[in-house]
């Protein structure tokens, strides 16, 4: 990414729309602006008569070039500016891996971290809290492995497999580092561990022996931001199951330790705190070298490192192995999970027994990882679509997701937005119940019908965090019930929660009070808030999931019910083709009564055929039939596409976000 796209005031001010948008089709692709190819056009005035453009002009061999397998994209250069793919595991705390190889956003210490929108426009720049590094010693100079030893780097992503090349003409070694946190599907807690993998490969290209030593470094992060409290950092070295360990701990004063810790003024027992716990630093197959045991008080900072003597002939390569663990168990989240505490706690008691079970594990965690990697990219689908359709299960990896000590998993909208594992987003998403599928089924056991579940069957979508049902989070939740059933062995899953499946699709067929398939109450959902009236993409909802519903009522052996859901199912079917498809697409029918709320109505509203979306999910019979929902597709296309969203915008100027400028917000809008 250069100067140039991080897009400053004067270059929205003085440049024409078409111009914007097109920087940040590049800012988004990481190219420059004059790298970025024509997408389409070009457009007349006279084609946004309209504003959207029947004829998109798309380039045919830019379309074309959708279709191609192409090559793995490779970043680098200023591209490497802002890469950030997570290397944690599953609910265990935030770690990016750097374009450069280097780990930034260590959000790994139970200390609130917000992320929100405007990293759209103003990525953030990547920044640690503490050194942790590795280089190279050849010699007396030391070279580390970044950007400032190295004048060609190239970064190339595949979740969750990160390779960064180190090379220079003025160094005889290049180096491939593949970083990684196990990431194993139908292995949950293998794929929850607070650890990151470093394989580096040396390869010797000069035509003599070289001789070189490889060293990490870890800063003492323990008690990292309770630093004017008074306490020591530890640092011990030991060795485990073939591997030295840098093992990294905080204790009390001597002079707290000895006497009560409620003397000693403003002190707070160093156990309780949110940032205390351990990190290790292990290297597979011994050191030779090490910082050894030492302690220094809060005042002071604190490094250890471990490395180890490589001789590689002309032409050989050998590879050698970190792990980085963690260790903090003193997790509340806002919202009221005071001392929920680390699901990872649980099964280690410090980071020094995730190291050593990683260390002891290597071989399998290492080989199944890469193994579920390569067969995700043993494909004859294009290079850009396996990134761009997996790289989402990263935010797995970040402080957007958790998993409690009592096991429950739990996740924001955004990194400290919108609490609860909110219903109607979260029914959006299917990756997690394909890959990790206890997840999505102790979810839908412990929360949804749960905690989250009222006497009438009407489920909560933020669970304990607020006290209404959405339709579409309800109707998501009846579908998400049969999808985990699909997902598991046998049928326990299925037996044990019926009765409240059940329940939670009658509530909605309540909802629908004169069983037309229709609901025409008040229903809210993902926009936040009620829509009244006959709606196309809510009402589809509710008809899936009276087919998932009838679908589980047969293996229960429920036939009345079964026989009720397809009653309504078949006339909400022929209902919603009379009277809210329109020849183009289906629309939504504003109830009289309620011409304030807000409600898409005639308009080609983005979500109406996501019933049929869920139905080949969960392999329903079709819930909207082909020809229709085919128009209605190409209906979006027509209606809601267009490459150049500027001369919109213009006419239909957005309301300025709060806290922002004008120009700010659209600015965000346009990037977004």
């Amino acid at each position: 990414m250069t100067t140039e796209n991080c897009l400053p005031q004067k270059f929205f001010a003085s440049r024409s729309r078409r111009d914007f948008l097109k920087a940040s089709a590049a800012t988004v692709l990481g190219l420059t602006f004059s790298q970025l190819p024509a997408m389409a056009g070009p457009f007349t005035r006279e084609d946004f008569d309209k504003l959207v453009p029947a004829d998109k002009k798309l380039s045919p061999d830019w379309v074309k070039s959708l279709f191609a397998r192409g090559t793995p994209e490779v970043l680098r250069g200023k591209e490497l500016r802002y890469v950030g793919m997570p290397t944690g595991g599953i609910g265990a705390g935030q770690l990016y891996l750097g374009g450069d190889g280097r780990l930034w956003h260590w959000d790994i210490f139970n200390e609130f971290i917000k992320t929100g929108a405007e990293h759209y426009a103003k990525p953030l720049t990547p920044a640690a809290p503490l050194t942790q590094k590795f280089s190279l010693k050849l010699g007396d100079k030391i070279i580390p492995l970044d950007r400032d030893g190295f004048s060609e780097i190239t970064f190339r992503g595949e979740y969750p497999v990160g390779t960064v090349n180190f090379s220079d003409p003025a160094v005889p070694l290049v180096v491939k580092l593949e970083a990684f946190s196990p990431f194993i599907p139908l292995n949950t807690d293998d794929s929850s561990l607070p650890a990151t993998i470093f394989q580096f490969t040396l390869h010797n290209t000069s035509a003599a022996t070289v001789e070189a030593t490889l060293v990490g470094e870890l800063e003492n992060g323990v008690c990292l931001f309770n630093r004017k409290l008074d306490g020591r950092l530890v640092n011990r070295v030991a060795k485990s199951h073939g591997a030295a360990l840098l093992v990294c701990s905080a204790e009390a004063a001597p002079e707290i330790t000895a006497a009560n810790p409620t003397d000693a003024k403003d002190f707070v027992p160093l156990e309780k705190l949110s940032d205390f716990g351990t990190l290790a630093l292990a290297l597979l197959g011994g050191a030779d070298e090490n910082s050894g045991d030492k302690k220094v008080s809060f005042a002071e900072k604190l490094s250890g490192s471990l490395g180890r003597k490589l001789k590689l002939a002309a032409g050989e390569s050998k590879t050698m192995t970190f792990v980085l663990a963690w260790h903090f168990p003193n997790l509340s989240i806002k919202e009221g999970f005071n001392n929920c505490g680390r699901f990872y706690a649980t099964k280690f008691s410090s980071a020094k027994v995730v190291a050593e079970y990683v260390t002891k594990n290597i071989s399998r965690l290492e080989s199944q990882t890469k193994l579920w990697r390569d067969t995700w990219y043993d494909s004859t689908l294009p290079f850009w679509f396996l990134d761009r359709t997996m790289l989402n299960t990263s935010i797995l990896a970040t402080s957007t997701c958790f998993r409690f000590a009592n096991g429950r998993f739990y996740g924001w909208e955004g990194v400290g937005c919108c609490a609860g594992t909110c219903g109607h987003v979260y029914h959006y998403a299917h990756a997690i119940a394909r890959l990790f599928p206890e997840l999505e089924r102790d979810t839908r056991e412990r929360v949804d019908f749960g905690i989250a579940q009222k006497p009438d069957g009407a489920i909560k979508f933020r669970a304990e965090r607020n006290s209404i049902p959405a339709i579409d989070a309800q109707a998501g939740t009846i579908l998400r019930a049969l999808r985990e059933h699909q997902m598991c062995l046998d049928d326990a899953f299925l037996k044990r929660n019926w009765p409240k499946i059940k329940l939670a699709t009658q509530w909605l067929i309540k909802k629908d009070a004169d069983g037309d398939g229709l609901i025409e109450s008040n229903q809210h959902n993902t926009l936040d808030t009620d829509w009244f009236g006959k709606v196309a993409w809510l009402s589809g909802l509710y008809l899936a999931s009276l087919a998932g519903a009838a679908a589980m009522a047969d293996e229960m052996g429920d036939t009345d019910f079964a026989a009720q859901c397809r009653r309504i199912l078949a006339t909400g079917r022929k209902n919603l083709m009379e009277q809210l498809f329109d020849g183009d697409y289906f629309i939504n029918k504003v109830d009289p009564k309620h011409l304030d709320a807000i409600n898409s109505g005639t308009g080609c509203e983005i979500d109406q055929v996501f019933a049929q979306s869920w139905a080949f999910q969960v392999g329903l019979p079709r819930v909207l039939p082909e020809k229709e929902t085919v128009t209605a597709l190409k209906s979006l296309w027509r209606y809601n596409f267009t490459p150049d969203v500027g001369p919109y915008r213009e006419a239909n100027t957005p309301l300025p976000l709060a806290g922002t400028s004008f120009d700010e917000t659209i600015e965000q809008f346009l990037i977004i």
